[in-house]
């Protein structure tokens, strides 16, 4: 056999051959970006697809709290997207099966293309638990509060789930909280690193189930929420939040109900939401070192969602920033009657409330410090002195004593503490600031009987808002032109339903307002020489809190006395009105014309019910009233 040779391909067959060979690493080539195409077509619309899931927002809704959740609701639609709008799911939880029922009515009337799923409570057992928070023990040991621990039993098919407290306002798009990095934690909440809102002011560290616990620890608050359902579906979590209440309620770890439990099983693992998404204490809020504060409009501006932590709640009581919730439900007083505190439910909030301190162990009661300017007057002041000191509230009377001839009579040592003045100036009474103990202090002539009930009702306000005067006389400042200080006046009627200041009859002021007035040259200059201190404390407090003051409307008695007044000879008299007009047009010249702002509310205590506050607006051609001599005159421009 001959040995084989190697089949020769002519020089016309090898072309050929690789023009088929590169048209099949062409087609290879084509398939594969193909292919490649095709997986990032998929990727894209897997991607869009998990873009466009839907959105659970879960809300525990109370009867008494129904009206936030129609704020918080509509705030949250307003601000989303128009995409991200249609991928909110809502998911309501109430305590039982009527109020469900009633709830999800009242939403899908009020937001008809709403994406909505209500819960019942009915049927999901939970262990009894008690509160030791006075007051506020009914309110937080209901069985609604603490469906928060219960979200891996209730949303069993979900992953995932934000909760908001219904006292929350969503100001920007909800989606990046959605979508926020949870970095494999069962939950995400924003914390309050306060003082009064560290472990140690939270909690009773001294017990030993506590004590491997930092007292400095920041506190969570659980008024916004984001879960990992897929690590509570278990029901450990459930379990160990319901055995810190179980514990609580056999010995007193804490006071406050379902968020403190929170804290303690979620020591150090939890993901912590910048402040911009739970926006905390706007309501204003007072520290251990006795300075108020509030949230700077800068950063309530820049948030994503405002919470109204605390009793006070913006559809209860006039607080700040109430008008960004307002607007979001701008026919609230429909809900809860035209005049929202008079309601006995929420009167018993706005009223009584306002005696508990921030700091939730604290049983300490604040009071207030009164001052009084005289020159003479010695039975009128025994006579006030007396009437005052039967408050407890009323923590120190001081006494400027403006009278150099003669020293303070000695009858009113037990009573007051008297301060020597070196000059007999009505201005002396911001002068004392130095011997006040207090942050509230009530400047209050001595020629004027003010009902106790109606002084301690309007501390209790004055307290929610501490950068305000709050008095007992309200006046106007009338001009013909805004633009022409010349031709504005000094009134006491108010024609036009509202007031722009109040009198040095009787006010509330902080006391740093007094140390403020009286380190400034020229208010002290202006007022060596016009009887017009209370009016410029009106022009420095609104320049620096840039609001109005407020009204206490009052039964006020005028009382006289024997003795020589010295500057205290009504000061509200004709004697006194031109210069009084006058004082109003320098006051402009010194401030600026944007120093006061009008205010059209008063409060005043309930009829029949003295322990209830109401707040009205002002009808037109209100002014105040008192008696006098047995009496009754209204003053009138």
């Amino acid at each position: 056999m001959g040995t084989s040779q190697p089949i020769m391909l002519s020089t016309r067959s090898t072309s050929a051959w690789r023009k088929y060979r590169a048209w099949i690493g062409l087609s290879a080539l084509c398939l594969l970006l193909v292919r490649i195409a095709v997986g990032r077509a998929r990727d894209s619309i897997q991607a869009e697809q998990a873009d466009q899931s839907d959105i659970h927002i879960a809300l525990t809704v109370d009867s008494s709290y129904v009206i936030g959740s129609l704020a918080l609701i509509n705030s949250t639609l307003s601000t989303a997207s128009l995409a991200n709008r249609a991928r909110i799911q809502w998911h309501i939880v109430s305590t039982d099966r009527e109020s469900s029922r009633q709830t999800e009515t009242l939403l899908r009337n009020r937001f008809p293309r709403i994406r909505l799923k209500p819960y019942s409570l009915e049927g999901i057992s939970a262990p009894s638990t008690k509160v030791w928070a006075g007051y506020r023990s009914e309110s937080l040991s209901k069985p609604i509060v603490y469906a928060r621990y219960m979200f891996g039993e209730i949303f069993e098919d979900l992953d995932r789930i934000i909760y908001l407290d219904q006292d929350t306002l969503v100001m920007k798009d909800i989606v990046s909280l959605w979508d926020m990095d949870l970095e494999g934690k069962p939950l995400a909440a924003a914390r309050l690193c306060r003082s009064g809102a560290l472990f140690e002011n939270q909690f009773a560290m001294d017990e030993g189930v506590l004590s491997k616990f930092d007292g400095q620890e920041c506190s969570l608050n659980n008024g916004v929420l984001v879960y990992d359902l897929t690590q509570w579906h278990d029901g450990g979590f459930a379990k160990e939040l319901f055995g810190w209440s179980q514990a609580n309620s056999e010995n007193k770890l804490y006071s406050l109900g379902s968020q403190p439990p929170f804290n303690l099983v979620f020591y150090r693992n939890y993901k912590i939401l910048d402040s911009a998404y739970n926006l905390m204490d706007i309501a204003g809020l007072r520290e251990a070192d006795r300075t108020p504060s509030t949230i700077s409009s800068i950063r309530v501006a820049n948030a994503n969602i405002l919470h109204w932590n605390g009793v006070f709640k913006p559809w209860m009581c006039t607080m700040y920033y109430s008008e960004l919730w307002q607007q979001f439900v701008p026919d609230y007083t429909s809900f809860v009657g035209l005049d929202v505190t008079s309601q006995e439910s929420y009167a018993r909030v706005c009223t009584e409330g306002i005696w508990t301190s921030d700091e939730s162990l604290s049983h300490h009661e604040e009071q207030f410090t009164v001052v009084i300017v005289s020159h003479a007057r010695e039975d009128n002041l025994m006579r006030i002195a007396h009437h005052l000191r039967k408050s407890n509230l009323i923590r120190d009377i001081i006494i400027a004593w403006n009278n150099q001839d003669h020293p303070c009579p000695a009858s009113l040592q037990h009573l007051a503490t008297c301060v020597q003045q070196e000059s007999n100036l009505v201005h002396n009474r911001f002068r004392v600031w130095q011997h006040v103990a207090t942050d509230a202090v009530l400047h209050y002539d001595d020629d004027l009987i003010i009902p106790l009930a109606d002084l301690e009702a309007g501390f209790r306000i004055w307290r929610r808002h501490r950068d305000q005067l709050l008095g007992f006389e309200p006046r106007v400042i009338d001009c013909a032109d805004p633009n022409d200080m010349e031709t504005c006046h000094y009134r006491f009627q108010m024609r036009q339903a509202h007031f722009d200041l109040v009198i040095g009859k009787a006010f509330f002021t902080h006391v740093r307002y007094m140390e403020d007035y009286s380190s400034s040259n020229v208010l002290m200059d202006f007022t060596n020489k016009t009887p017009c201190e209370d009016l410029a404390m009106n022009f420095l407090a609104g320049s620096l809190s840039h609001k109005p003051p407020l009204w206490m409307k009052s039964n006020i008695t005028e009382i006289t006395s024997t003795m020589f007044a010295g500057l205290s000879q009504g000061i509200s008299s004709t004697i006194w009105r031109d210069a009084r007009h006058d004082c109003i047009r320098q006051l402009h010249s010194i401030f600026g014309k944007r120093t006061v702002w009008p205010q059209r509310s008063k409060f005043q205590r309930h009829p029949t019910l003295p322990d209830r506050i109401l707040k009205l607006p002002i009808p037109p051609g209100d002014s105040w009233c008192s008696d006098k001599d047995g009496a009754r005159y209204c003053r009138q421009p």
